[in-house]
């Protein structure tokens, strides 16, 4: 959890950092996913900023659907914060994904005509050796024994304002601020306060909320999972 914690610092500041749009900017996607560069990445010393998780409500939503022809869609919808914009067009509300724009003021993230922002959307698709989809997997906000696990978030810096304000750096180069949701064992508060964390109970269960479908192309089966963090199901229409 340590090592995980200190990694999602890193993408973190990866993404606030170097994505944006590349039909708009030059981005190697190739340089994140190389296992050698990522196997070599200085997590010490590494570590998000202090504050509080986003205890908001839900207001974001993802589907996967599989149909009679082996097509598959794994899709996150959001609209930001309540009610997006504000805006309403033919009958659904925009989202306010421009402020995204600000919150990773980088260079590679400006805002401009038909431009995209970065986002921590990332609908998946799992494939086999073959090609073919085998688990279209995704999460609002982010194997089914797993997903119902209690899990760890670090406070987030792009979301959250570091103490000091805006002038504080968002990556000061400590450990900071670890929450957990009920059900870790207290052994582990002592373990990460060891490390160097400060971690703290939090009692909402709304760290992402998985949901997926499985295909076995052996069987011809569909099997599906659904978290009990937020609202949702699966059906299997024969």
């Amino acid at each position: 959890m340590d090592t995980l914690s200190e990694a999602w610092a890193v993408g973190e500041e990866t993404m606030q950092t170097e994505l944006g749009d590349p039909n708009f900017v030059d981005i190697d996607a190739s340089r994140f996913t190389d296992p050698g560069m990522n196997a070599q990445a200085d997590l010490s010393g590494t570590g998000p900023a202090s504050g509080d998780p986003d205890s908001s409500a839900p207001n974001t939503t993802h589907l996967v659907v599989v149909d009679e022809d082996g097509l598959t869609v794994s899709m996150t919808n959001t609209v930001t914060d309540f009610w997006g914009s504000g805006q309403g067009v033919d009958g659904y509300f925009m989202n306010n994904a421009l402020l995204r724009f600000d919150t990773f003021d980088s260079e590679q993230n400006q805002p401009e005509p038909g431009r995209r922002s970065a986002t921590w959307s990332n609908p998946t698709t799992v494939l086999d050796e073959e090609g073919r989809p085998i688990m279209p997997i995704g999460t609002p906000g982010r194997t089914d024994p797993a997903r119902d696990r209690p899990r760890p978030h670090p406070a987030i810096p792009s979301r959250l304002q570091p103490p000091g304000g805006s002038g504080c750096s968002p990556f000061p180069g400590r450990r900071a601020f670890l929450y957990l949701e009920e059900g870790h064992d207290e052994e582990l508060y002592e373990e990460l306060a060891q490390e160097g964390w400060e971690p703290e109970q939090w009692d909402a269960a709304s760290f992402g909320s998985v949901q997926l479908l499985e295909i076995d192309y052996e069987t011809g089966e569909l099997t599906g999972a659904e978290d009990s963090r937020r609202d949702g199901s699966f059906s299997i229409l024969e």
